[in-house]
């Protein structure tokens, strides 16, 4: 695949007018002598006090440039051919895409999707977030708490491509910034959801990882979240727009039913058996024979709770209750 197709695939994916890619036999060194033009004026919009430009400025263009190449070579960031590209413009760092997207979140995203090894991943995106720490400390936390349009941290970025030592390392930086105690924190980046509708467990579901999970129900546990309404109404009984509930995901997913057992227990009852009974697309209810513990869970909590409802609801109640759906 060459870098014109990475470019190509990536703009239907989060779009960028703003992305320029140099020659396929240019390198990255070729970016220390090119000049910049300033004849073009930007719009510019506050967005956590980070320059928004309806286009990256040519400095910022030549940056993702570099990285775009980098990615597509397997290679790894030069901090020098970093700072020489943004030497005379070093707000470079902090500009966002048409999309609001930052460098950080473009090398996660085209990388992961392009499946591009974890380790490449993690060392671009460290090197380029000592460079922006290092040129400006005081908008670190302006930079992680950023949202793309579509709905992305950097976090959910982290969670989304599933690889443990890139989480580790971006919830790091949440940490020495000391961002985790604070209310941005907890409604920007824990209780998000995307334009899509996923939330940072639905992801780390999606991935099917335990350890992951067990990661993300941490973050909720050191914010106090677990047992709070918000938690409940925004994390546990979230629908995605495509109208899966967290227990579709689950059904299709591989994840030990220890770790299943430990997130339906914080549902209540009377939300429980209507995930349960929740269908996508008019078919498809919360679990499937990919996975026969959990297929058989269900089918059992579905048994349990309709027994319990009828000792306690007239059973049109129930089937009105049944019918409920969430927003």
């Amino acid at each position: 695949m060459n870098l014109t197709n990475i470019t190509d695939q990536f703009s239907s994916i989060r779009s960028t007018s703003d992305i320029s890619i140099s020659p396929i036999g240019a390198r990255a060194n070729s970016f220390e002598d090119e000049t910049v033009s300033s004849t073009r004026l930007y719009r510019l919009f506050p967005v956590f006090g980070i320059p928004y430009l309806d286009a990256r400025s040519e400095t910022a263009k030549k940056l993702h440039s570099y990285i775009m190449e980098t990615l597509k070579f397997k290679e790894h960031l030069n901090l020098y051919t970093v700072k020489m590209i943004i030497s005379d413009n070093p707000n470079s760092l902090l500009e966002l895409s048409i999309n609001r997207c930052s460098h950080l979140q473009d090398i996660i995203h085209i990388g992961s999707k392009f499946k591009l090894d974890s380790d490449l991943i993690r060392e671009n995106v460290r090197c380029l977030f000592q460079e922006i720490r290092h040129c400006f400390p005081e908008k670190i936390g302006e930079v992680l708490l950023n949202q793309s349009k579509d709905g992305f941290t950097l976090l959910q970025e982290a969670v989304k491509n599933g690889k443990e030592t890139i989480i580790s390392m971006v919830m790091s930086w949440y940490q020495d910034a000391g961002l985790l105690k604070s209310p941005e924190f907890k409604k920007t980046i824990l209780l998000n959801r995307t334009e899509a509708g996923f939330t940072l467990l639905q992801h780390a579901v999606a991935n099917g990882k335990e350890t992951i999970i067990s990661m993300v129900m941490s973050w909720y546990q050191d914010a106090g979240l677990l047992e709070s309404p918000e938690f409940k109404e925004i994390i546990l009984l979230n629908r995605t727009k495509q109208k899966y509930n967290l227990l579709h995901q689950i059904g299709l997913s591989r994840i030990p039913i220890g770790i299943v057992k430990e997130i339906i227990n914080k549902i209540p009852d009377k939300d429980l058996i209507r995930l349960l009974n929740e269908k996508v697309y008019n078919t498809y209810s919360p679990g499937t024979f990919k996975n026969n513990e959990i297929y058989n869970l269900f089918n059992s909590e579905r048994g349990r709770l309709q027994a319990h409802l009828s000792h306690h609801i007239p059973e049109k109640n129930i089937k009105k209750s049944l019918k409920k759906t969430y927003p």
